[in-house]
C-alpha cells in the first residue's frame, strides 16, 4: 500500500497537515487563559465542542438545581444566554453535539439515568 504525497504530513497543503496546524494554534491561543476568559477564547479558537461541554459542566456547577431539573432539551443556546451571558452563542451551531450530554444537561440526572438504564441494561435484560 502506498500513500499519495499529496495526503501525507510533508505535505503543507494536505488536509492532514493542515488539521494539526490548526489544532497546534488552537493549544497556543489558550495556553494562561482560565475561567470564562477561556470559554470566550475556547469557542472561537478551540473546538466548539469542547467549550460546549465545559461551559455546560459550569452551568450545572453555578446552579445546582439543575441536576434534577436540567435546562431544557435542546435549549443549551438559551441557557448559555441564561447564566452565561458573557458568552457569544454564535459559535454553538448545533448545541452540545453529544447525545447523551444533551440528556443530561437538557433533562437532569434522573431522566438521564433511565435513559442509560433503558438503552444498556433493559436491552441487555430482553435479549436473554
Amino acid at each position: 500500500m502506498t500513500l499519495d504525497p499529496g495526503t501525507t504530513i510533508s505535505n503543507p497543503d494536505s488536509a492532514l497537515s493542515k488539521r494539526i496546524n490548526k489544532t497546534k494554534y488552537q493549544i497556543e491561543s489558550t495556553k494562561g487563559v482560565k475561567g470564562d476568559d477561556y470559554l470566550l477564547n475556547s469557542a472561537e479558537n478551540v473546538d466548539a465542542r469542547i467549550a460546549s461541554r465545559s461551559i455546560g459542566v459550569i452551568i450545572f456547577e453555578r446552579n445546582p438545581q439543575l441536576y434534577f431539573t436540567g435546562q431544557g432539551i435542546f435549549q443549551f443556546k438559551e441557557a448559555i444566554q441564561k447564566y452565561m451571558p458573557s458568552i457569544s452563542v454564535e459559535y454553538f451551531k448545533s448545541g452540545i453535539h453529544n447525545s447523551y450530554l444533551e440528556i443530561y444537561f437538557g433533562c437532569g440526572v434522573l431522566v438521564f439515568i433511565y435513559f442509560i438504564w433503558y438503552f444498556t441494561l433493559f436491552e441487555v435484560v430482553t435479549m436473554v
